[in-house]
């Protein structure tokens, strides 16, 4: 029983898919830079790769993602493309209600082999009635609709929890287009001047209507991150499900972006989740496929780019809660307000002095 539980264990934490092409970390001189595809595992939990008419058998530890192999995750949404054949008769009962779409409802994770269907097909004993589709038929399918793919980090000791998002959810505004400043206006900005904090204000007060977090102002652009949704989502669905943070009043404390994460759901293939979870007893551990810990963005990679020669991007913020539990985003109002009133009163005093006025 004990072995089962280990192998079990293992299974639940497999970094790769068939398919998925994989190469050895740095710390391997001899095999750098070669690149495999894996072909299944064994019960032991080592993973096997073929490559250059060669076949090993790894420790999973030893390997890095390359690209993932996987096209389609548990969840996703997909259909049949138009040049597809199949028998309409026998796929119509496993479509999902009033649509021509299935879910995926299982990926074997050895093979690549999919199970599609509808899931109001499923009966009480958890059987459900699905189509199965090989590895080499996966070419008749097309993705619908990607479900974002969130990995968890969790301890029974966490008391808090970081939340890592790609860098598509950090959102900027530069200088260079903000529309009705002259070029000397970009050359001679100030961002502590009365323009400059007005303009600040219009960019936040715009950031903040489309739901996003505002982060600030620095070298020449403004920055806000998409990430309320996301934290509200998983509050509120992920992680009082999660098995060592049920029933605990633990929370998303830090928000950090990061490049290691997929930067978007149907292109990028180099990552297997969207978001991730860490508990911060769990920051230190090795993500899957990554076999390194998440990083911040550090502004280098092509995901992180945003070709405008931007540099030390932000890639943190700390998240607050009211006494009732609920995050805060964008309360500073009452600061601003008071900044605001104290740039008038100094812009009044010079225009004052400037056109030799009285008190009065």
């Amino acid at each position: 029983m004990e072995n089962n539980t280990e192998i079990n264990k293992m299974d639940i934490n497999k970094a790769f898919g068939y398919m998925d092409t994989v190469a050895f970390i740095e710390e391997h001189e001899n095999l750098r830079g070669v690149e495999y595809f894996v072909t299944g595992y064994e019960k032991d939990g080592r993973v096997n790769i073929e490559g250059r008419g060669s076949e090993l058998t790894i420790n999973q530890e030893q390997l890095k993602l390359v690209k993932n192999g996987i096209l389609f995750q548990k969840d996703d949404i997909v259909k049949f493309k138009e040049d597809a054949r199949y028998d309409p008769d026998f796929v119509k009962p496993h479509y999902l209600p009033n649509t021509n779409h299935f879910r995926v409802m299982r990926v074997y994770r050895n093979d690549g082999t999919l199970e599609i269907g509808n899931p109001g097909n499923c009966k009480d004993d958890g059987t459900c009635e699905c189509i199965q589709i090989l590895p080499s038929q996966l070419g008749h399918l097309e993705l619908v609709t990607k479900k974002i793919q969130i990995r968890k980090m969790h301890g029974s000791e966490d008391t808090e929890i970081t939340l890592f998002l790609p860098t598509s959810h950090r959102i900027h505004c530069t200088l260079d287009t903000v529309e009705g400043l002259t070029e000397d206006d970009k050359k001679n900005f100030d961002i502590n001047s009365v323009n400059g904090s007005m303009l600040t204000a219009e960019v936040k007060r715009q950031m903040i209507n489309q739901n996003l977090a505002w982060v600030g102002y620095q070298d020449k652009a403004w920055y806000a991150f998409d990430c309320i949704k996301p934290i509200k989502l998983c509050m509120t669905k992920t992680i009082p499900c999660t098995r060592k943070w049920k029933g605990k009043n633990i929370r998303i404390t830090h928000v950090v972006i990061t490049d290691d994460l997929r930067f978007h759901p149907k292109s990028d293939a180099t990552a297997k989740y969207d978001w991730a979870l860490v508990g911060n007893t769990q920051l230190h551990r090795n993500f899957i496929g990554l076999n390194r810990p998440l990083q911040p963005s550090n502004c280098e990679s092509n995901k992180a780019s945003t070709k405008s020669n931007l540099t030390d991007l932000p890639c943190r913020l700390k998240i607050s809660y009211d006494e009732e539990g609920n995050p805060l985003f964008n309360t500073e109002k009452e600061e601003e307000a008071k900044l605001f009133m104290t740039l008038i009163r100094q812009a009044m005093t010079k225009v004052v002095e400037e056109e030799n006025l009285g008190p009065e």
